[in-house]
């Protein structure tokens, strides 16, 4: 493991760990963690404040956030998420400070403002932009409030990395539902600058965002409820077992009843003989 991917790992967990004491209700102050044998992360640009640059519906259901990045070295270059801080439209925000453990230091009294993880599906190192592609929800949630007012001169707080990498292999079989498609098209993207192959099943419930991805022979589309999307991918994976490979990986990315129907095949599946597999909840 490389020192890069080590501070991903630390700054991830230190995260998660700080995110369950909030849910249960104590204070992530009171969090105390000690590493050994690893590197000091660098915490200098691990939170910036950054603007939103052009906002693009790409499909029905699927949203575009352009935002300007001022510092990119603080996104690791095989890191796939970002935890981005949401404020009220037209707020007065006073932005927390970051301390010397990397956590969010915020004002006293002060109520944090939602946070929610996001997919980099591109960016641009020299002209320090970042593409989070986000699925549209019709609800009051705040992820998907902020989504619908977004616009060009807003900002946001960025903090990252923030969990996730790419995943490495000769041959990748990918399975994504909308929620996950920004992911699973950045892992292909930077499969196909490897040389390596992939295959990926796209799941959608409305035809209309199939137009995400140019039809290719690599990729197939199932458009249906969220209901038939567990046999759909079965049904896809016994297809790809035959020609499945000691360095086949399967990534795999959606919703949790999606993700367990998936995990529980896999016990008595072909695929499951030798075969890497990753299987990421993305919503619940």
């Amino acid at each position: 493991m490389d020192d890069r991917m080590a501070e991903l790992i630390q700054l991830s967990l230190d995260e998660h760990a700080q995110e369950f004491l909030t849910d249960h209700g104590a204070s992530a102050s009171a969090l105390q963690l000690e590493w050994h044998g690893l590197p000091t992360a660098d915490l200098r640009y691990r939170f910036q404040v950054v603007q939103i640059i052009a906002v693009t519906d790409i499909t029905p259901h699927m949203r575009r956030v352009r935002l300007a990045v001022p510092v990119m070295t603080a996104l690791a270059d095989d890191g796939l998420h970002v935890r981005l801080l949401l404020p009220p439209p037209n707020a007065t925000v006073q932005w927390p400070q970051l301390n010397a453990q990397g956590r969010l230091q915020w004002a006293a009294g002060q109520t944090p403002l939602p946070q929610r993880i996001y997919t980099i599906r591109q960016y641009d190192t020299r002209a320090q932009w970042v593409d989070i592609d986000i699925v549209r929800h019709d609800h009051d949630a705040p992820g998907a409030q902020w989504l619908a007012q977004a616009k060009p001169g807003d900002h946001v707080g960025l903090l990252g990395p923030s969990g996730g990498h790419l995943p490495q292999a000769p041959h990748l079989l990918l399975v994504a539902d909308m929620t996950a498609l920004p992911a699973a098209l950045r892992i292909a993207q930077q499969q196909g600058t490897r040389g390596s192959c992939w295959q990926l099943l796209a799941l959608a419930t409305h035809a209309g965002d199939t137009a995400y991805i140019p039809a290719a022979a690599h990729v197939q589309w199932h458009v249906g409820d969220i209901a038939s999307q567990p046999a759909a991918v079965q049904h896809w994976l016994r297809a790809q077992a035959a020609s499945a490979t000691a360095d086949t990986q399967l990534w795999l990315a959606g919703g949790k009843a999606l993700v367990q129907a998936t995990k529980t095949a896999l016990k008595t599946h072909p695929l499951a003989t030798g075969i890497e597999h990753k299987l990421a909840v993305y919503w619940q």
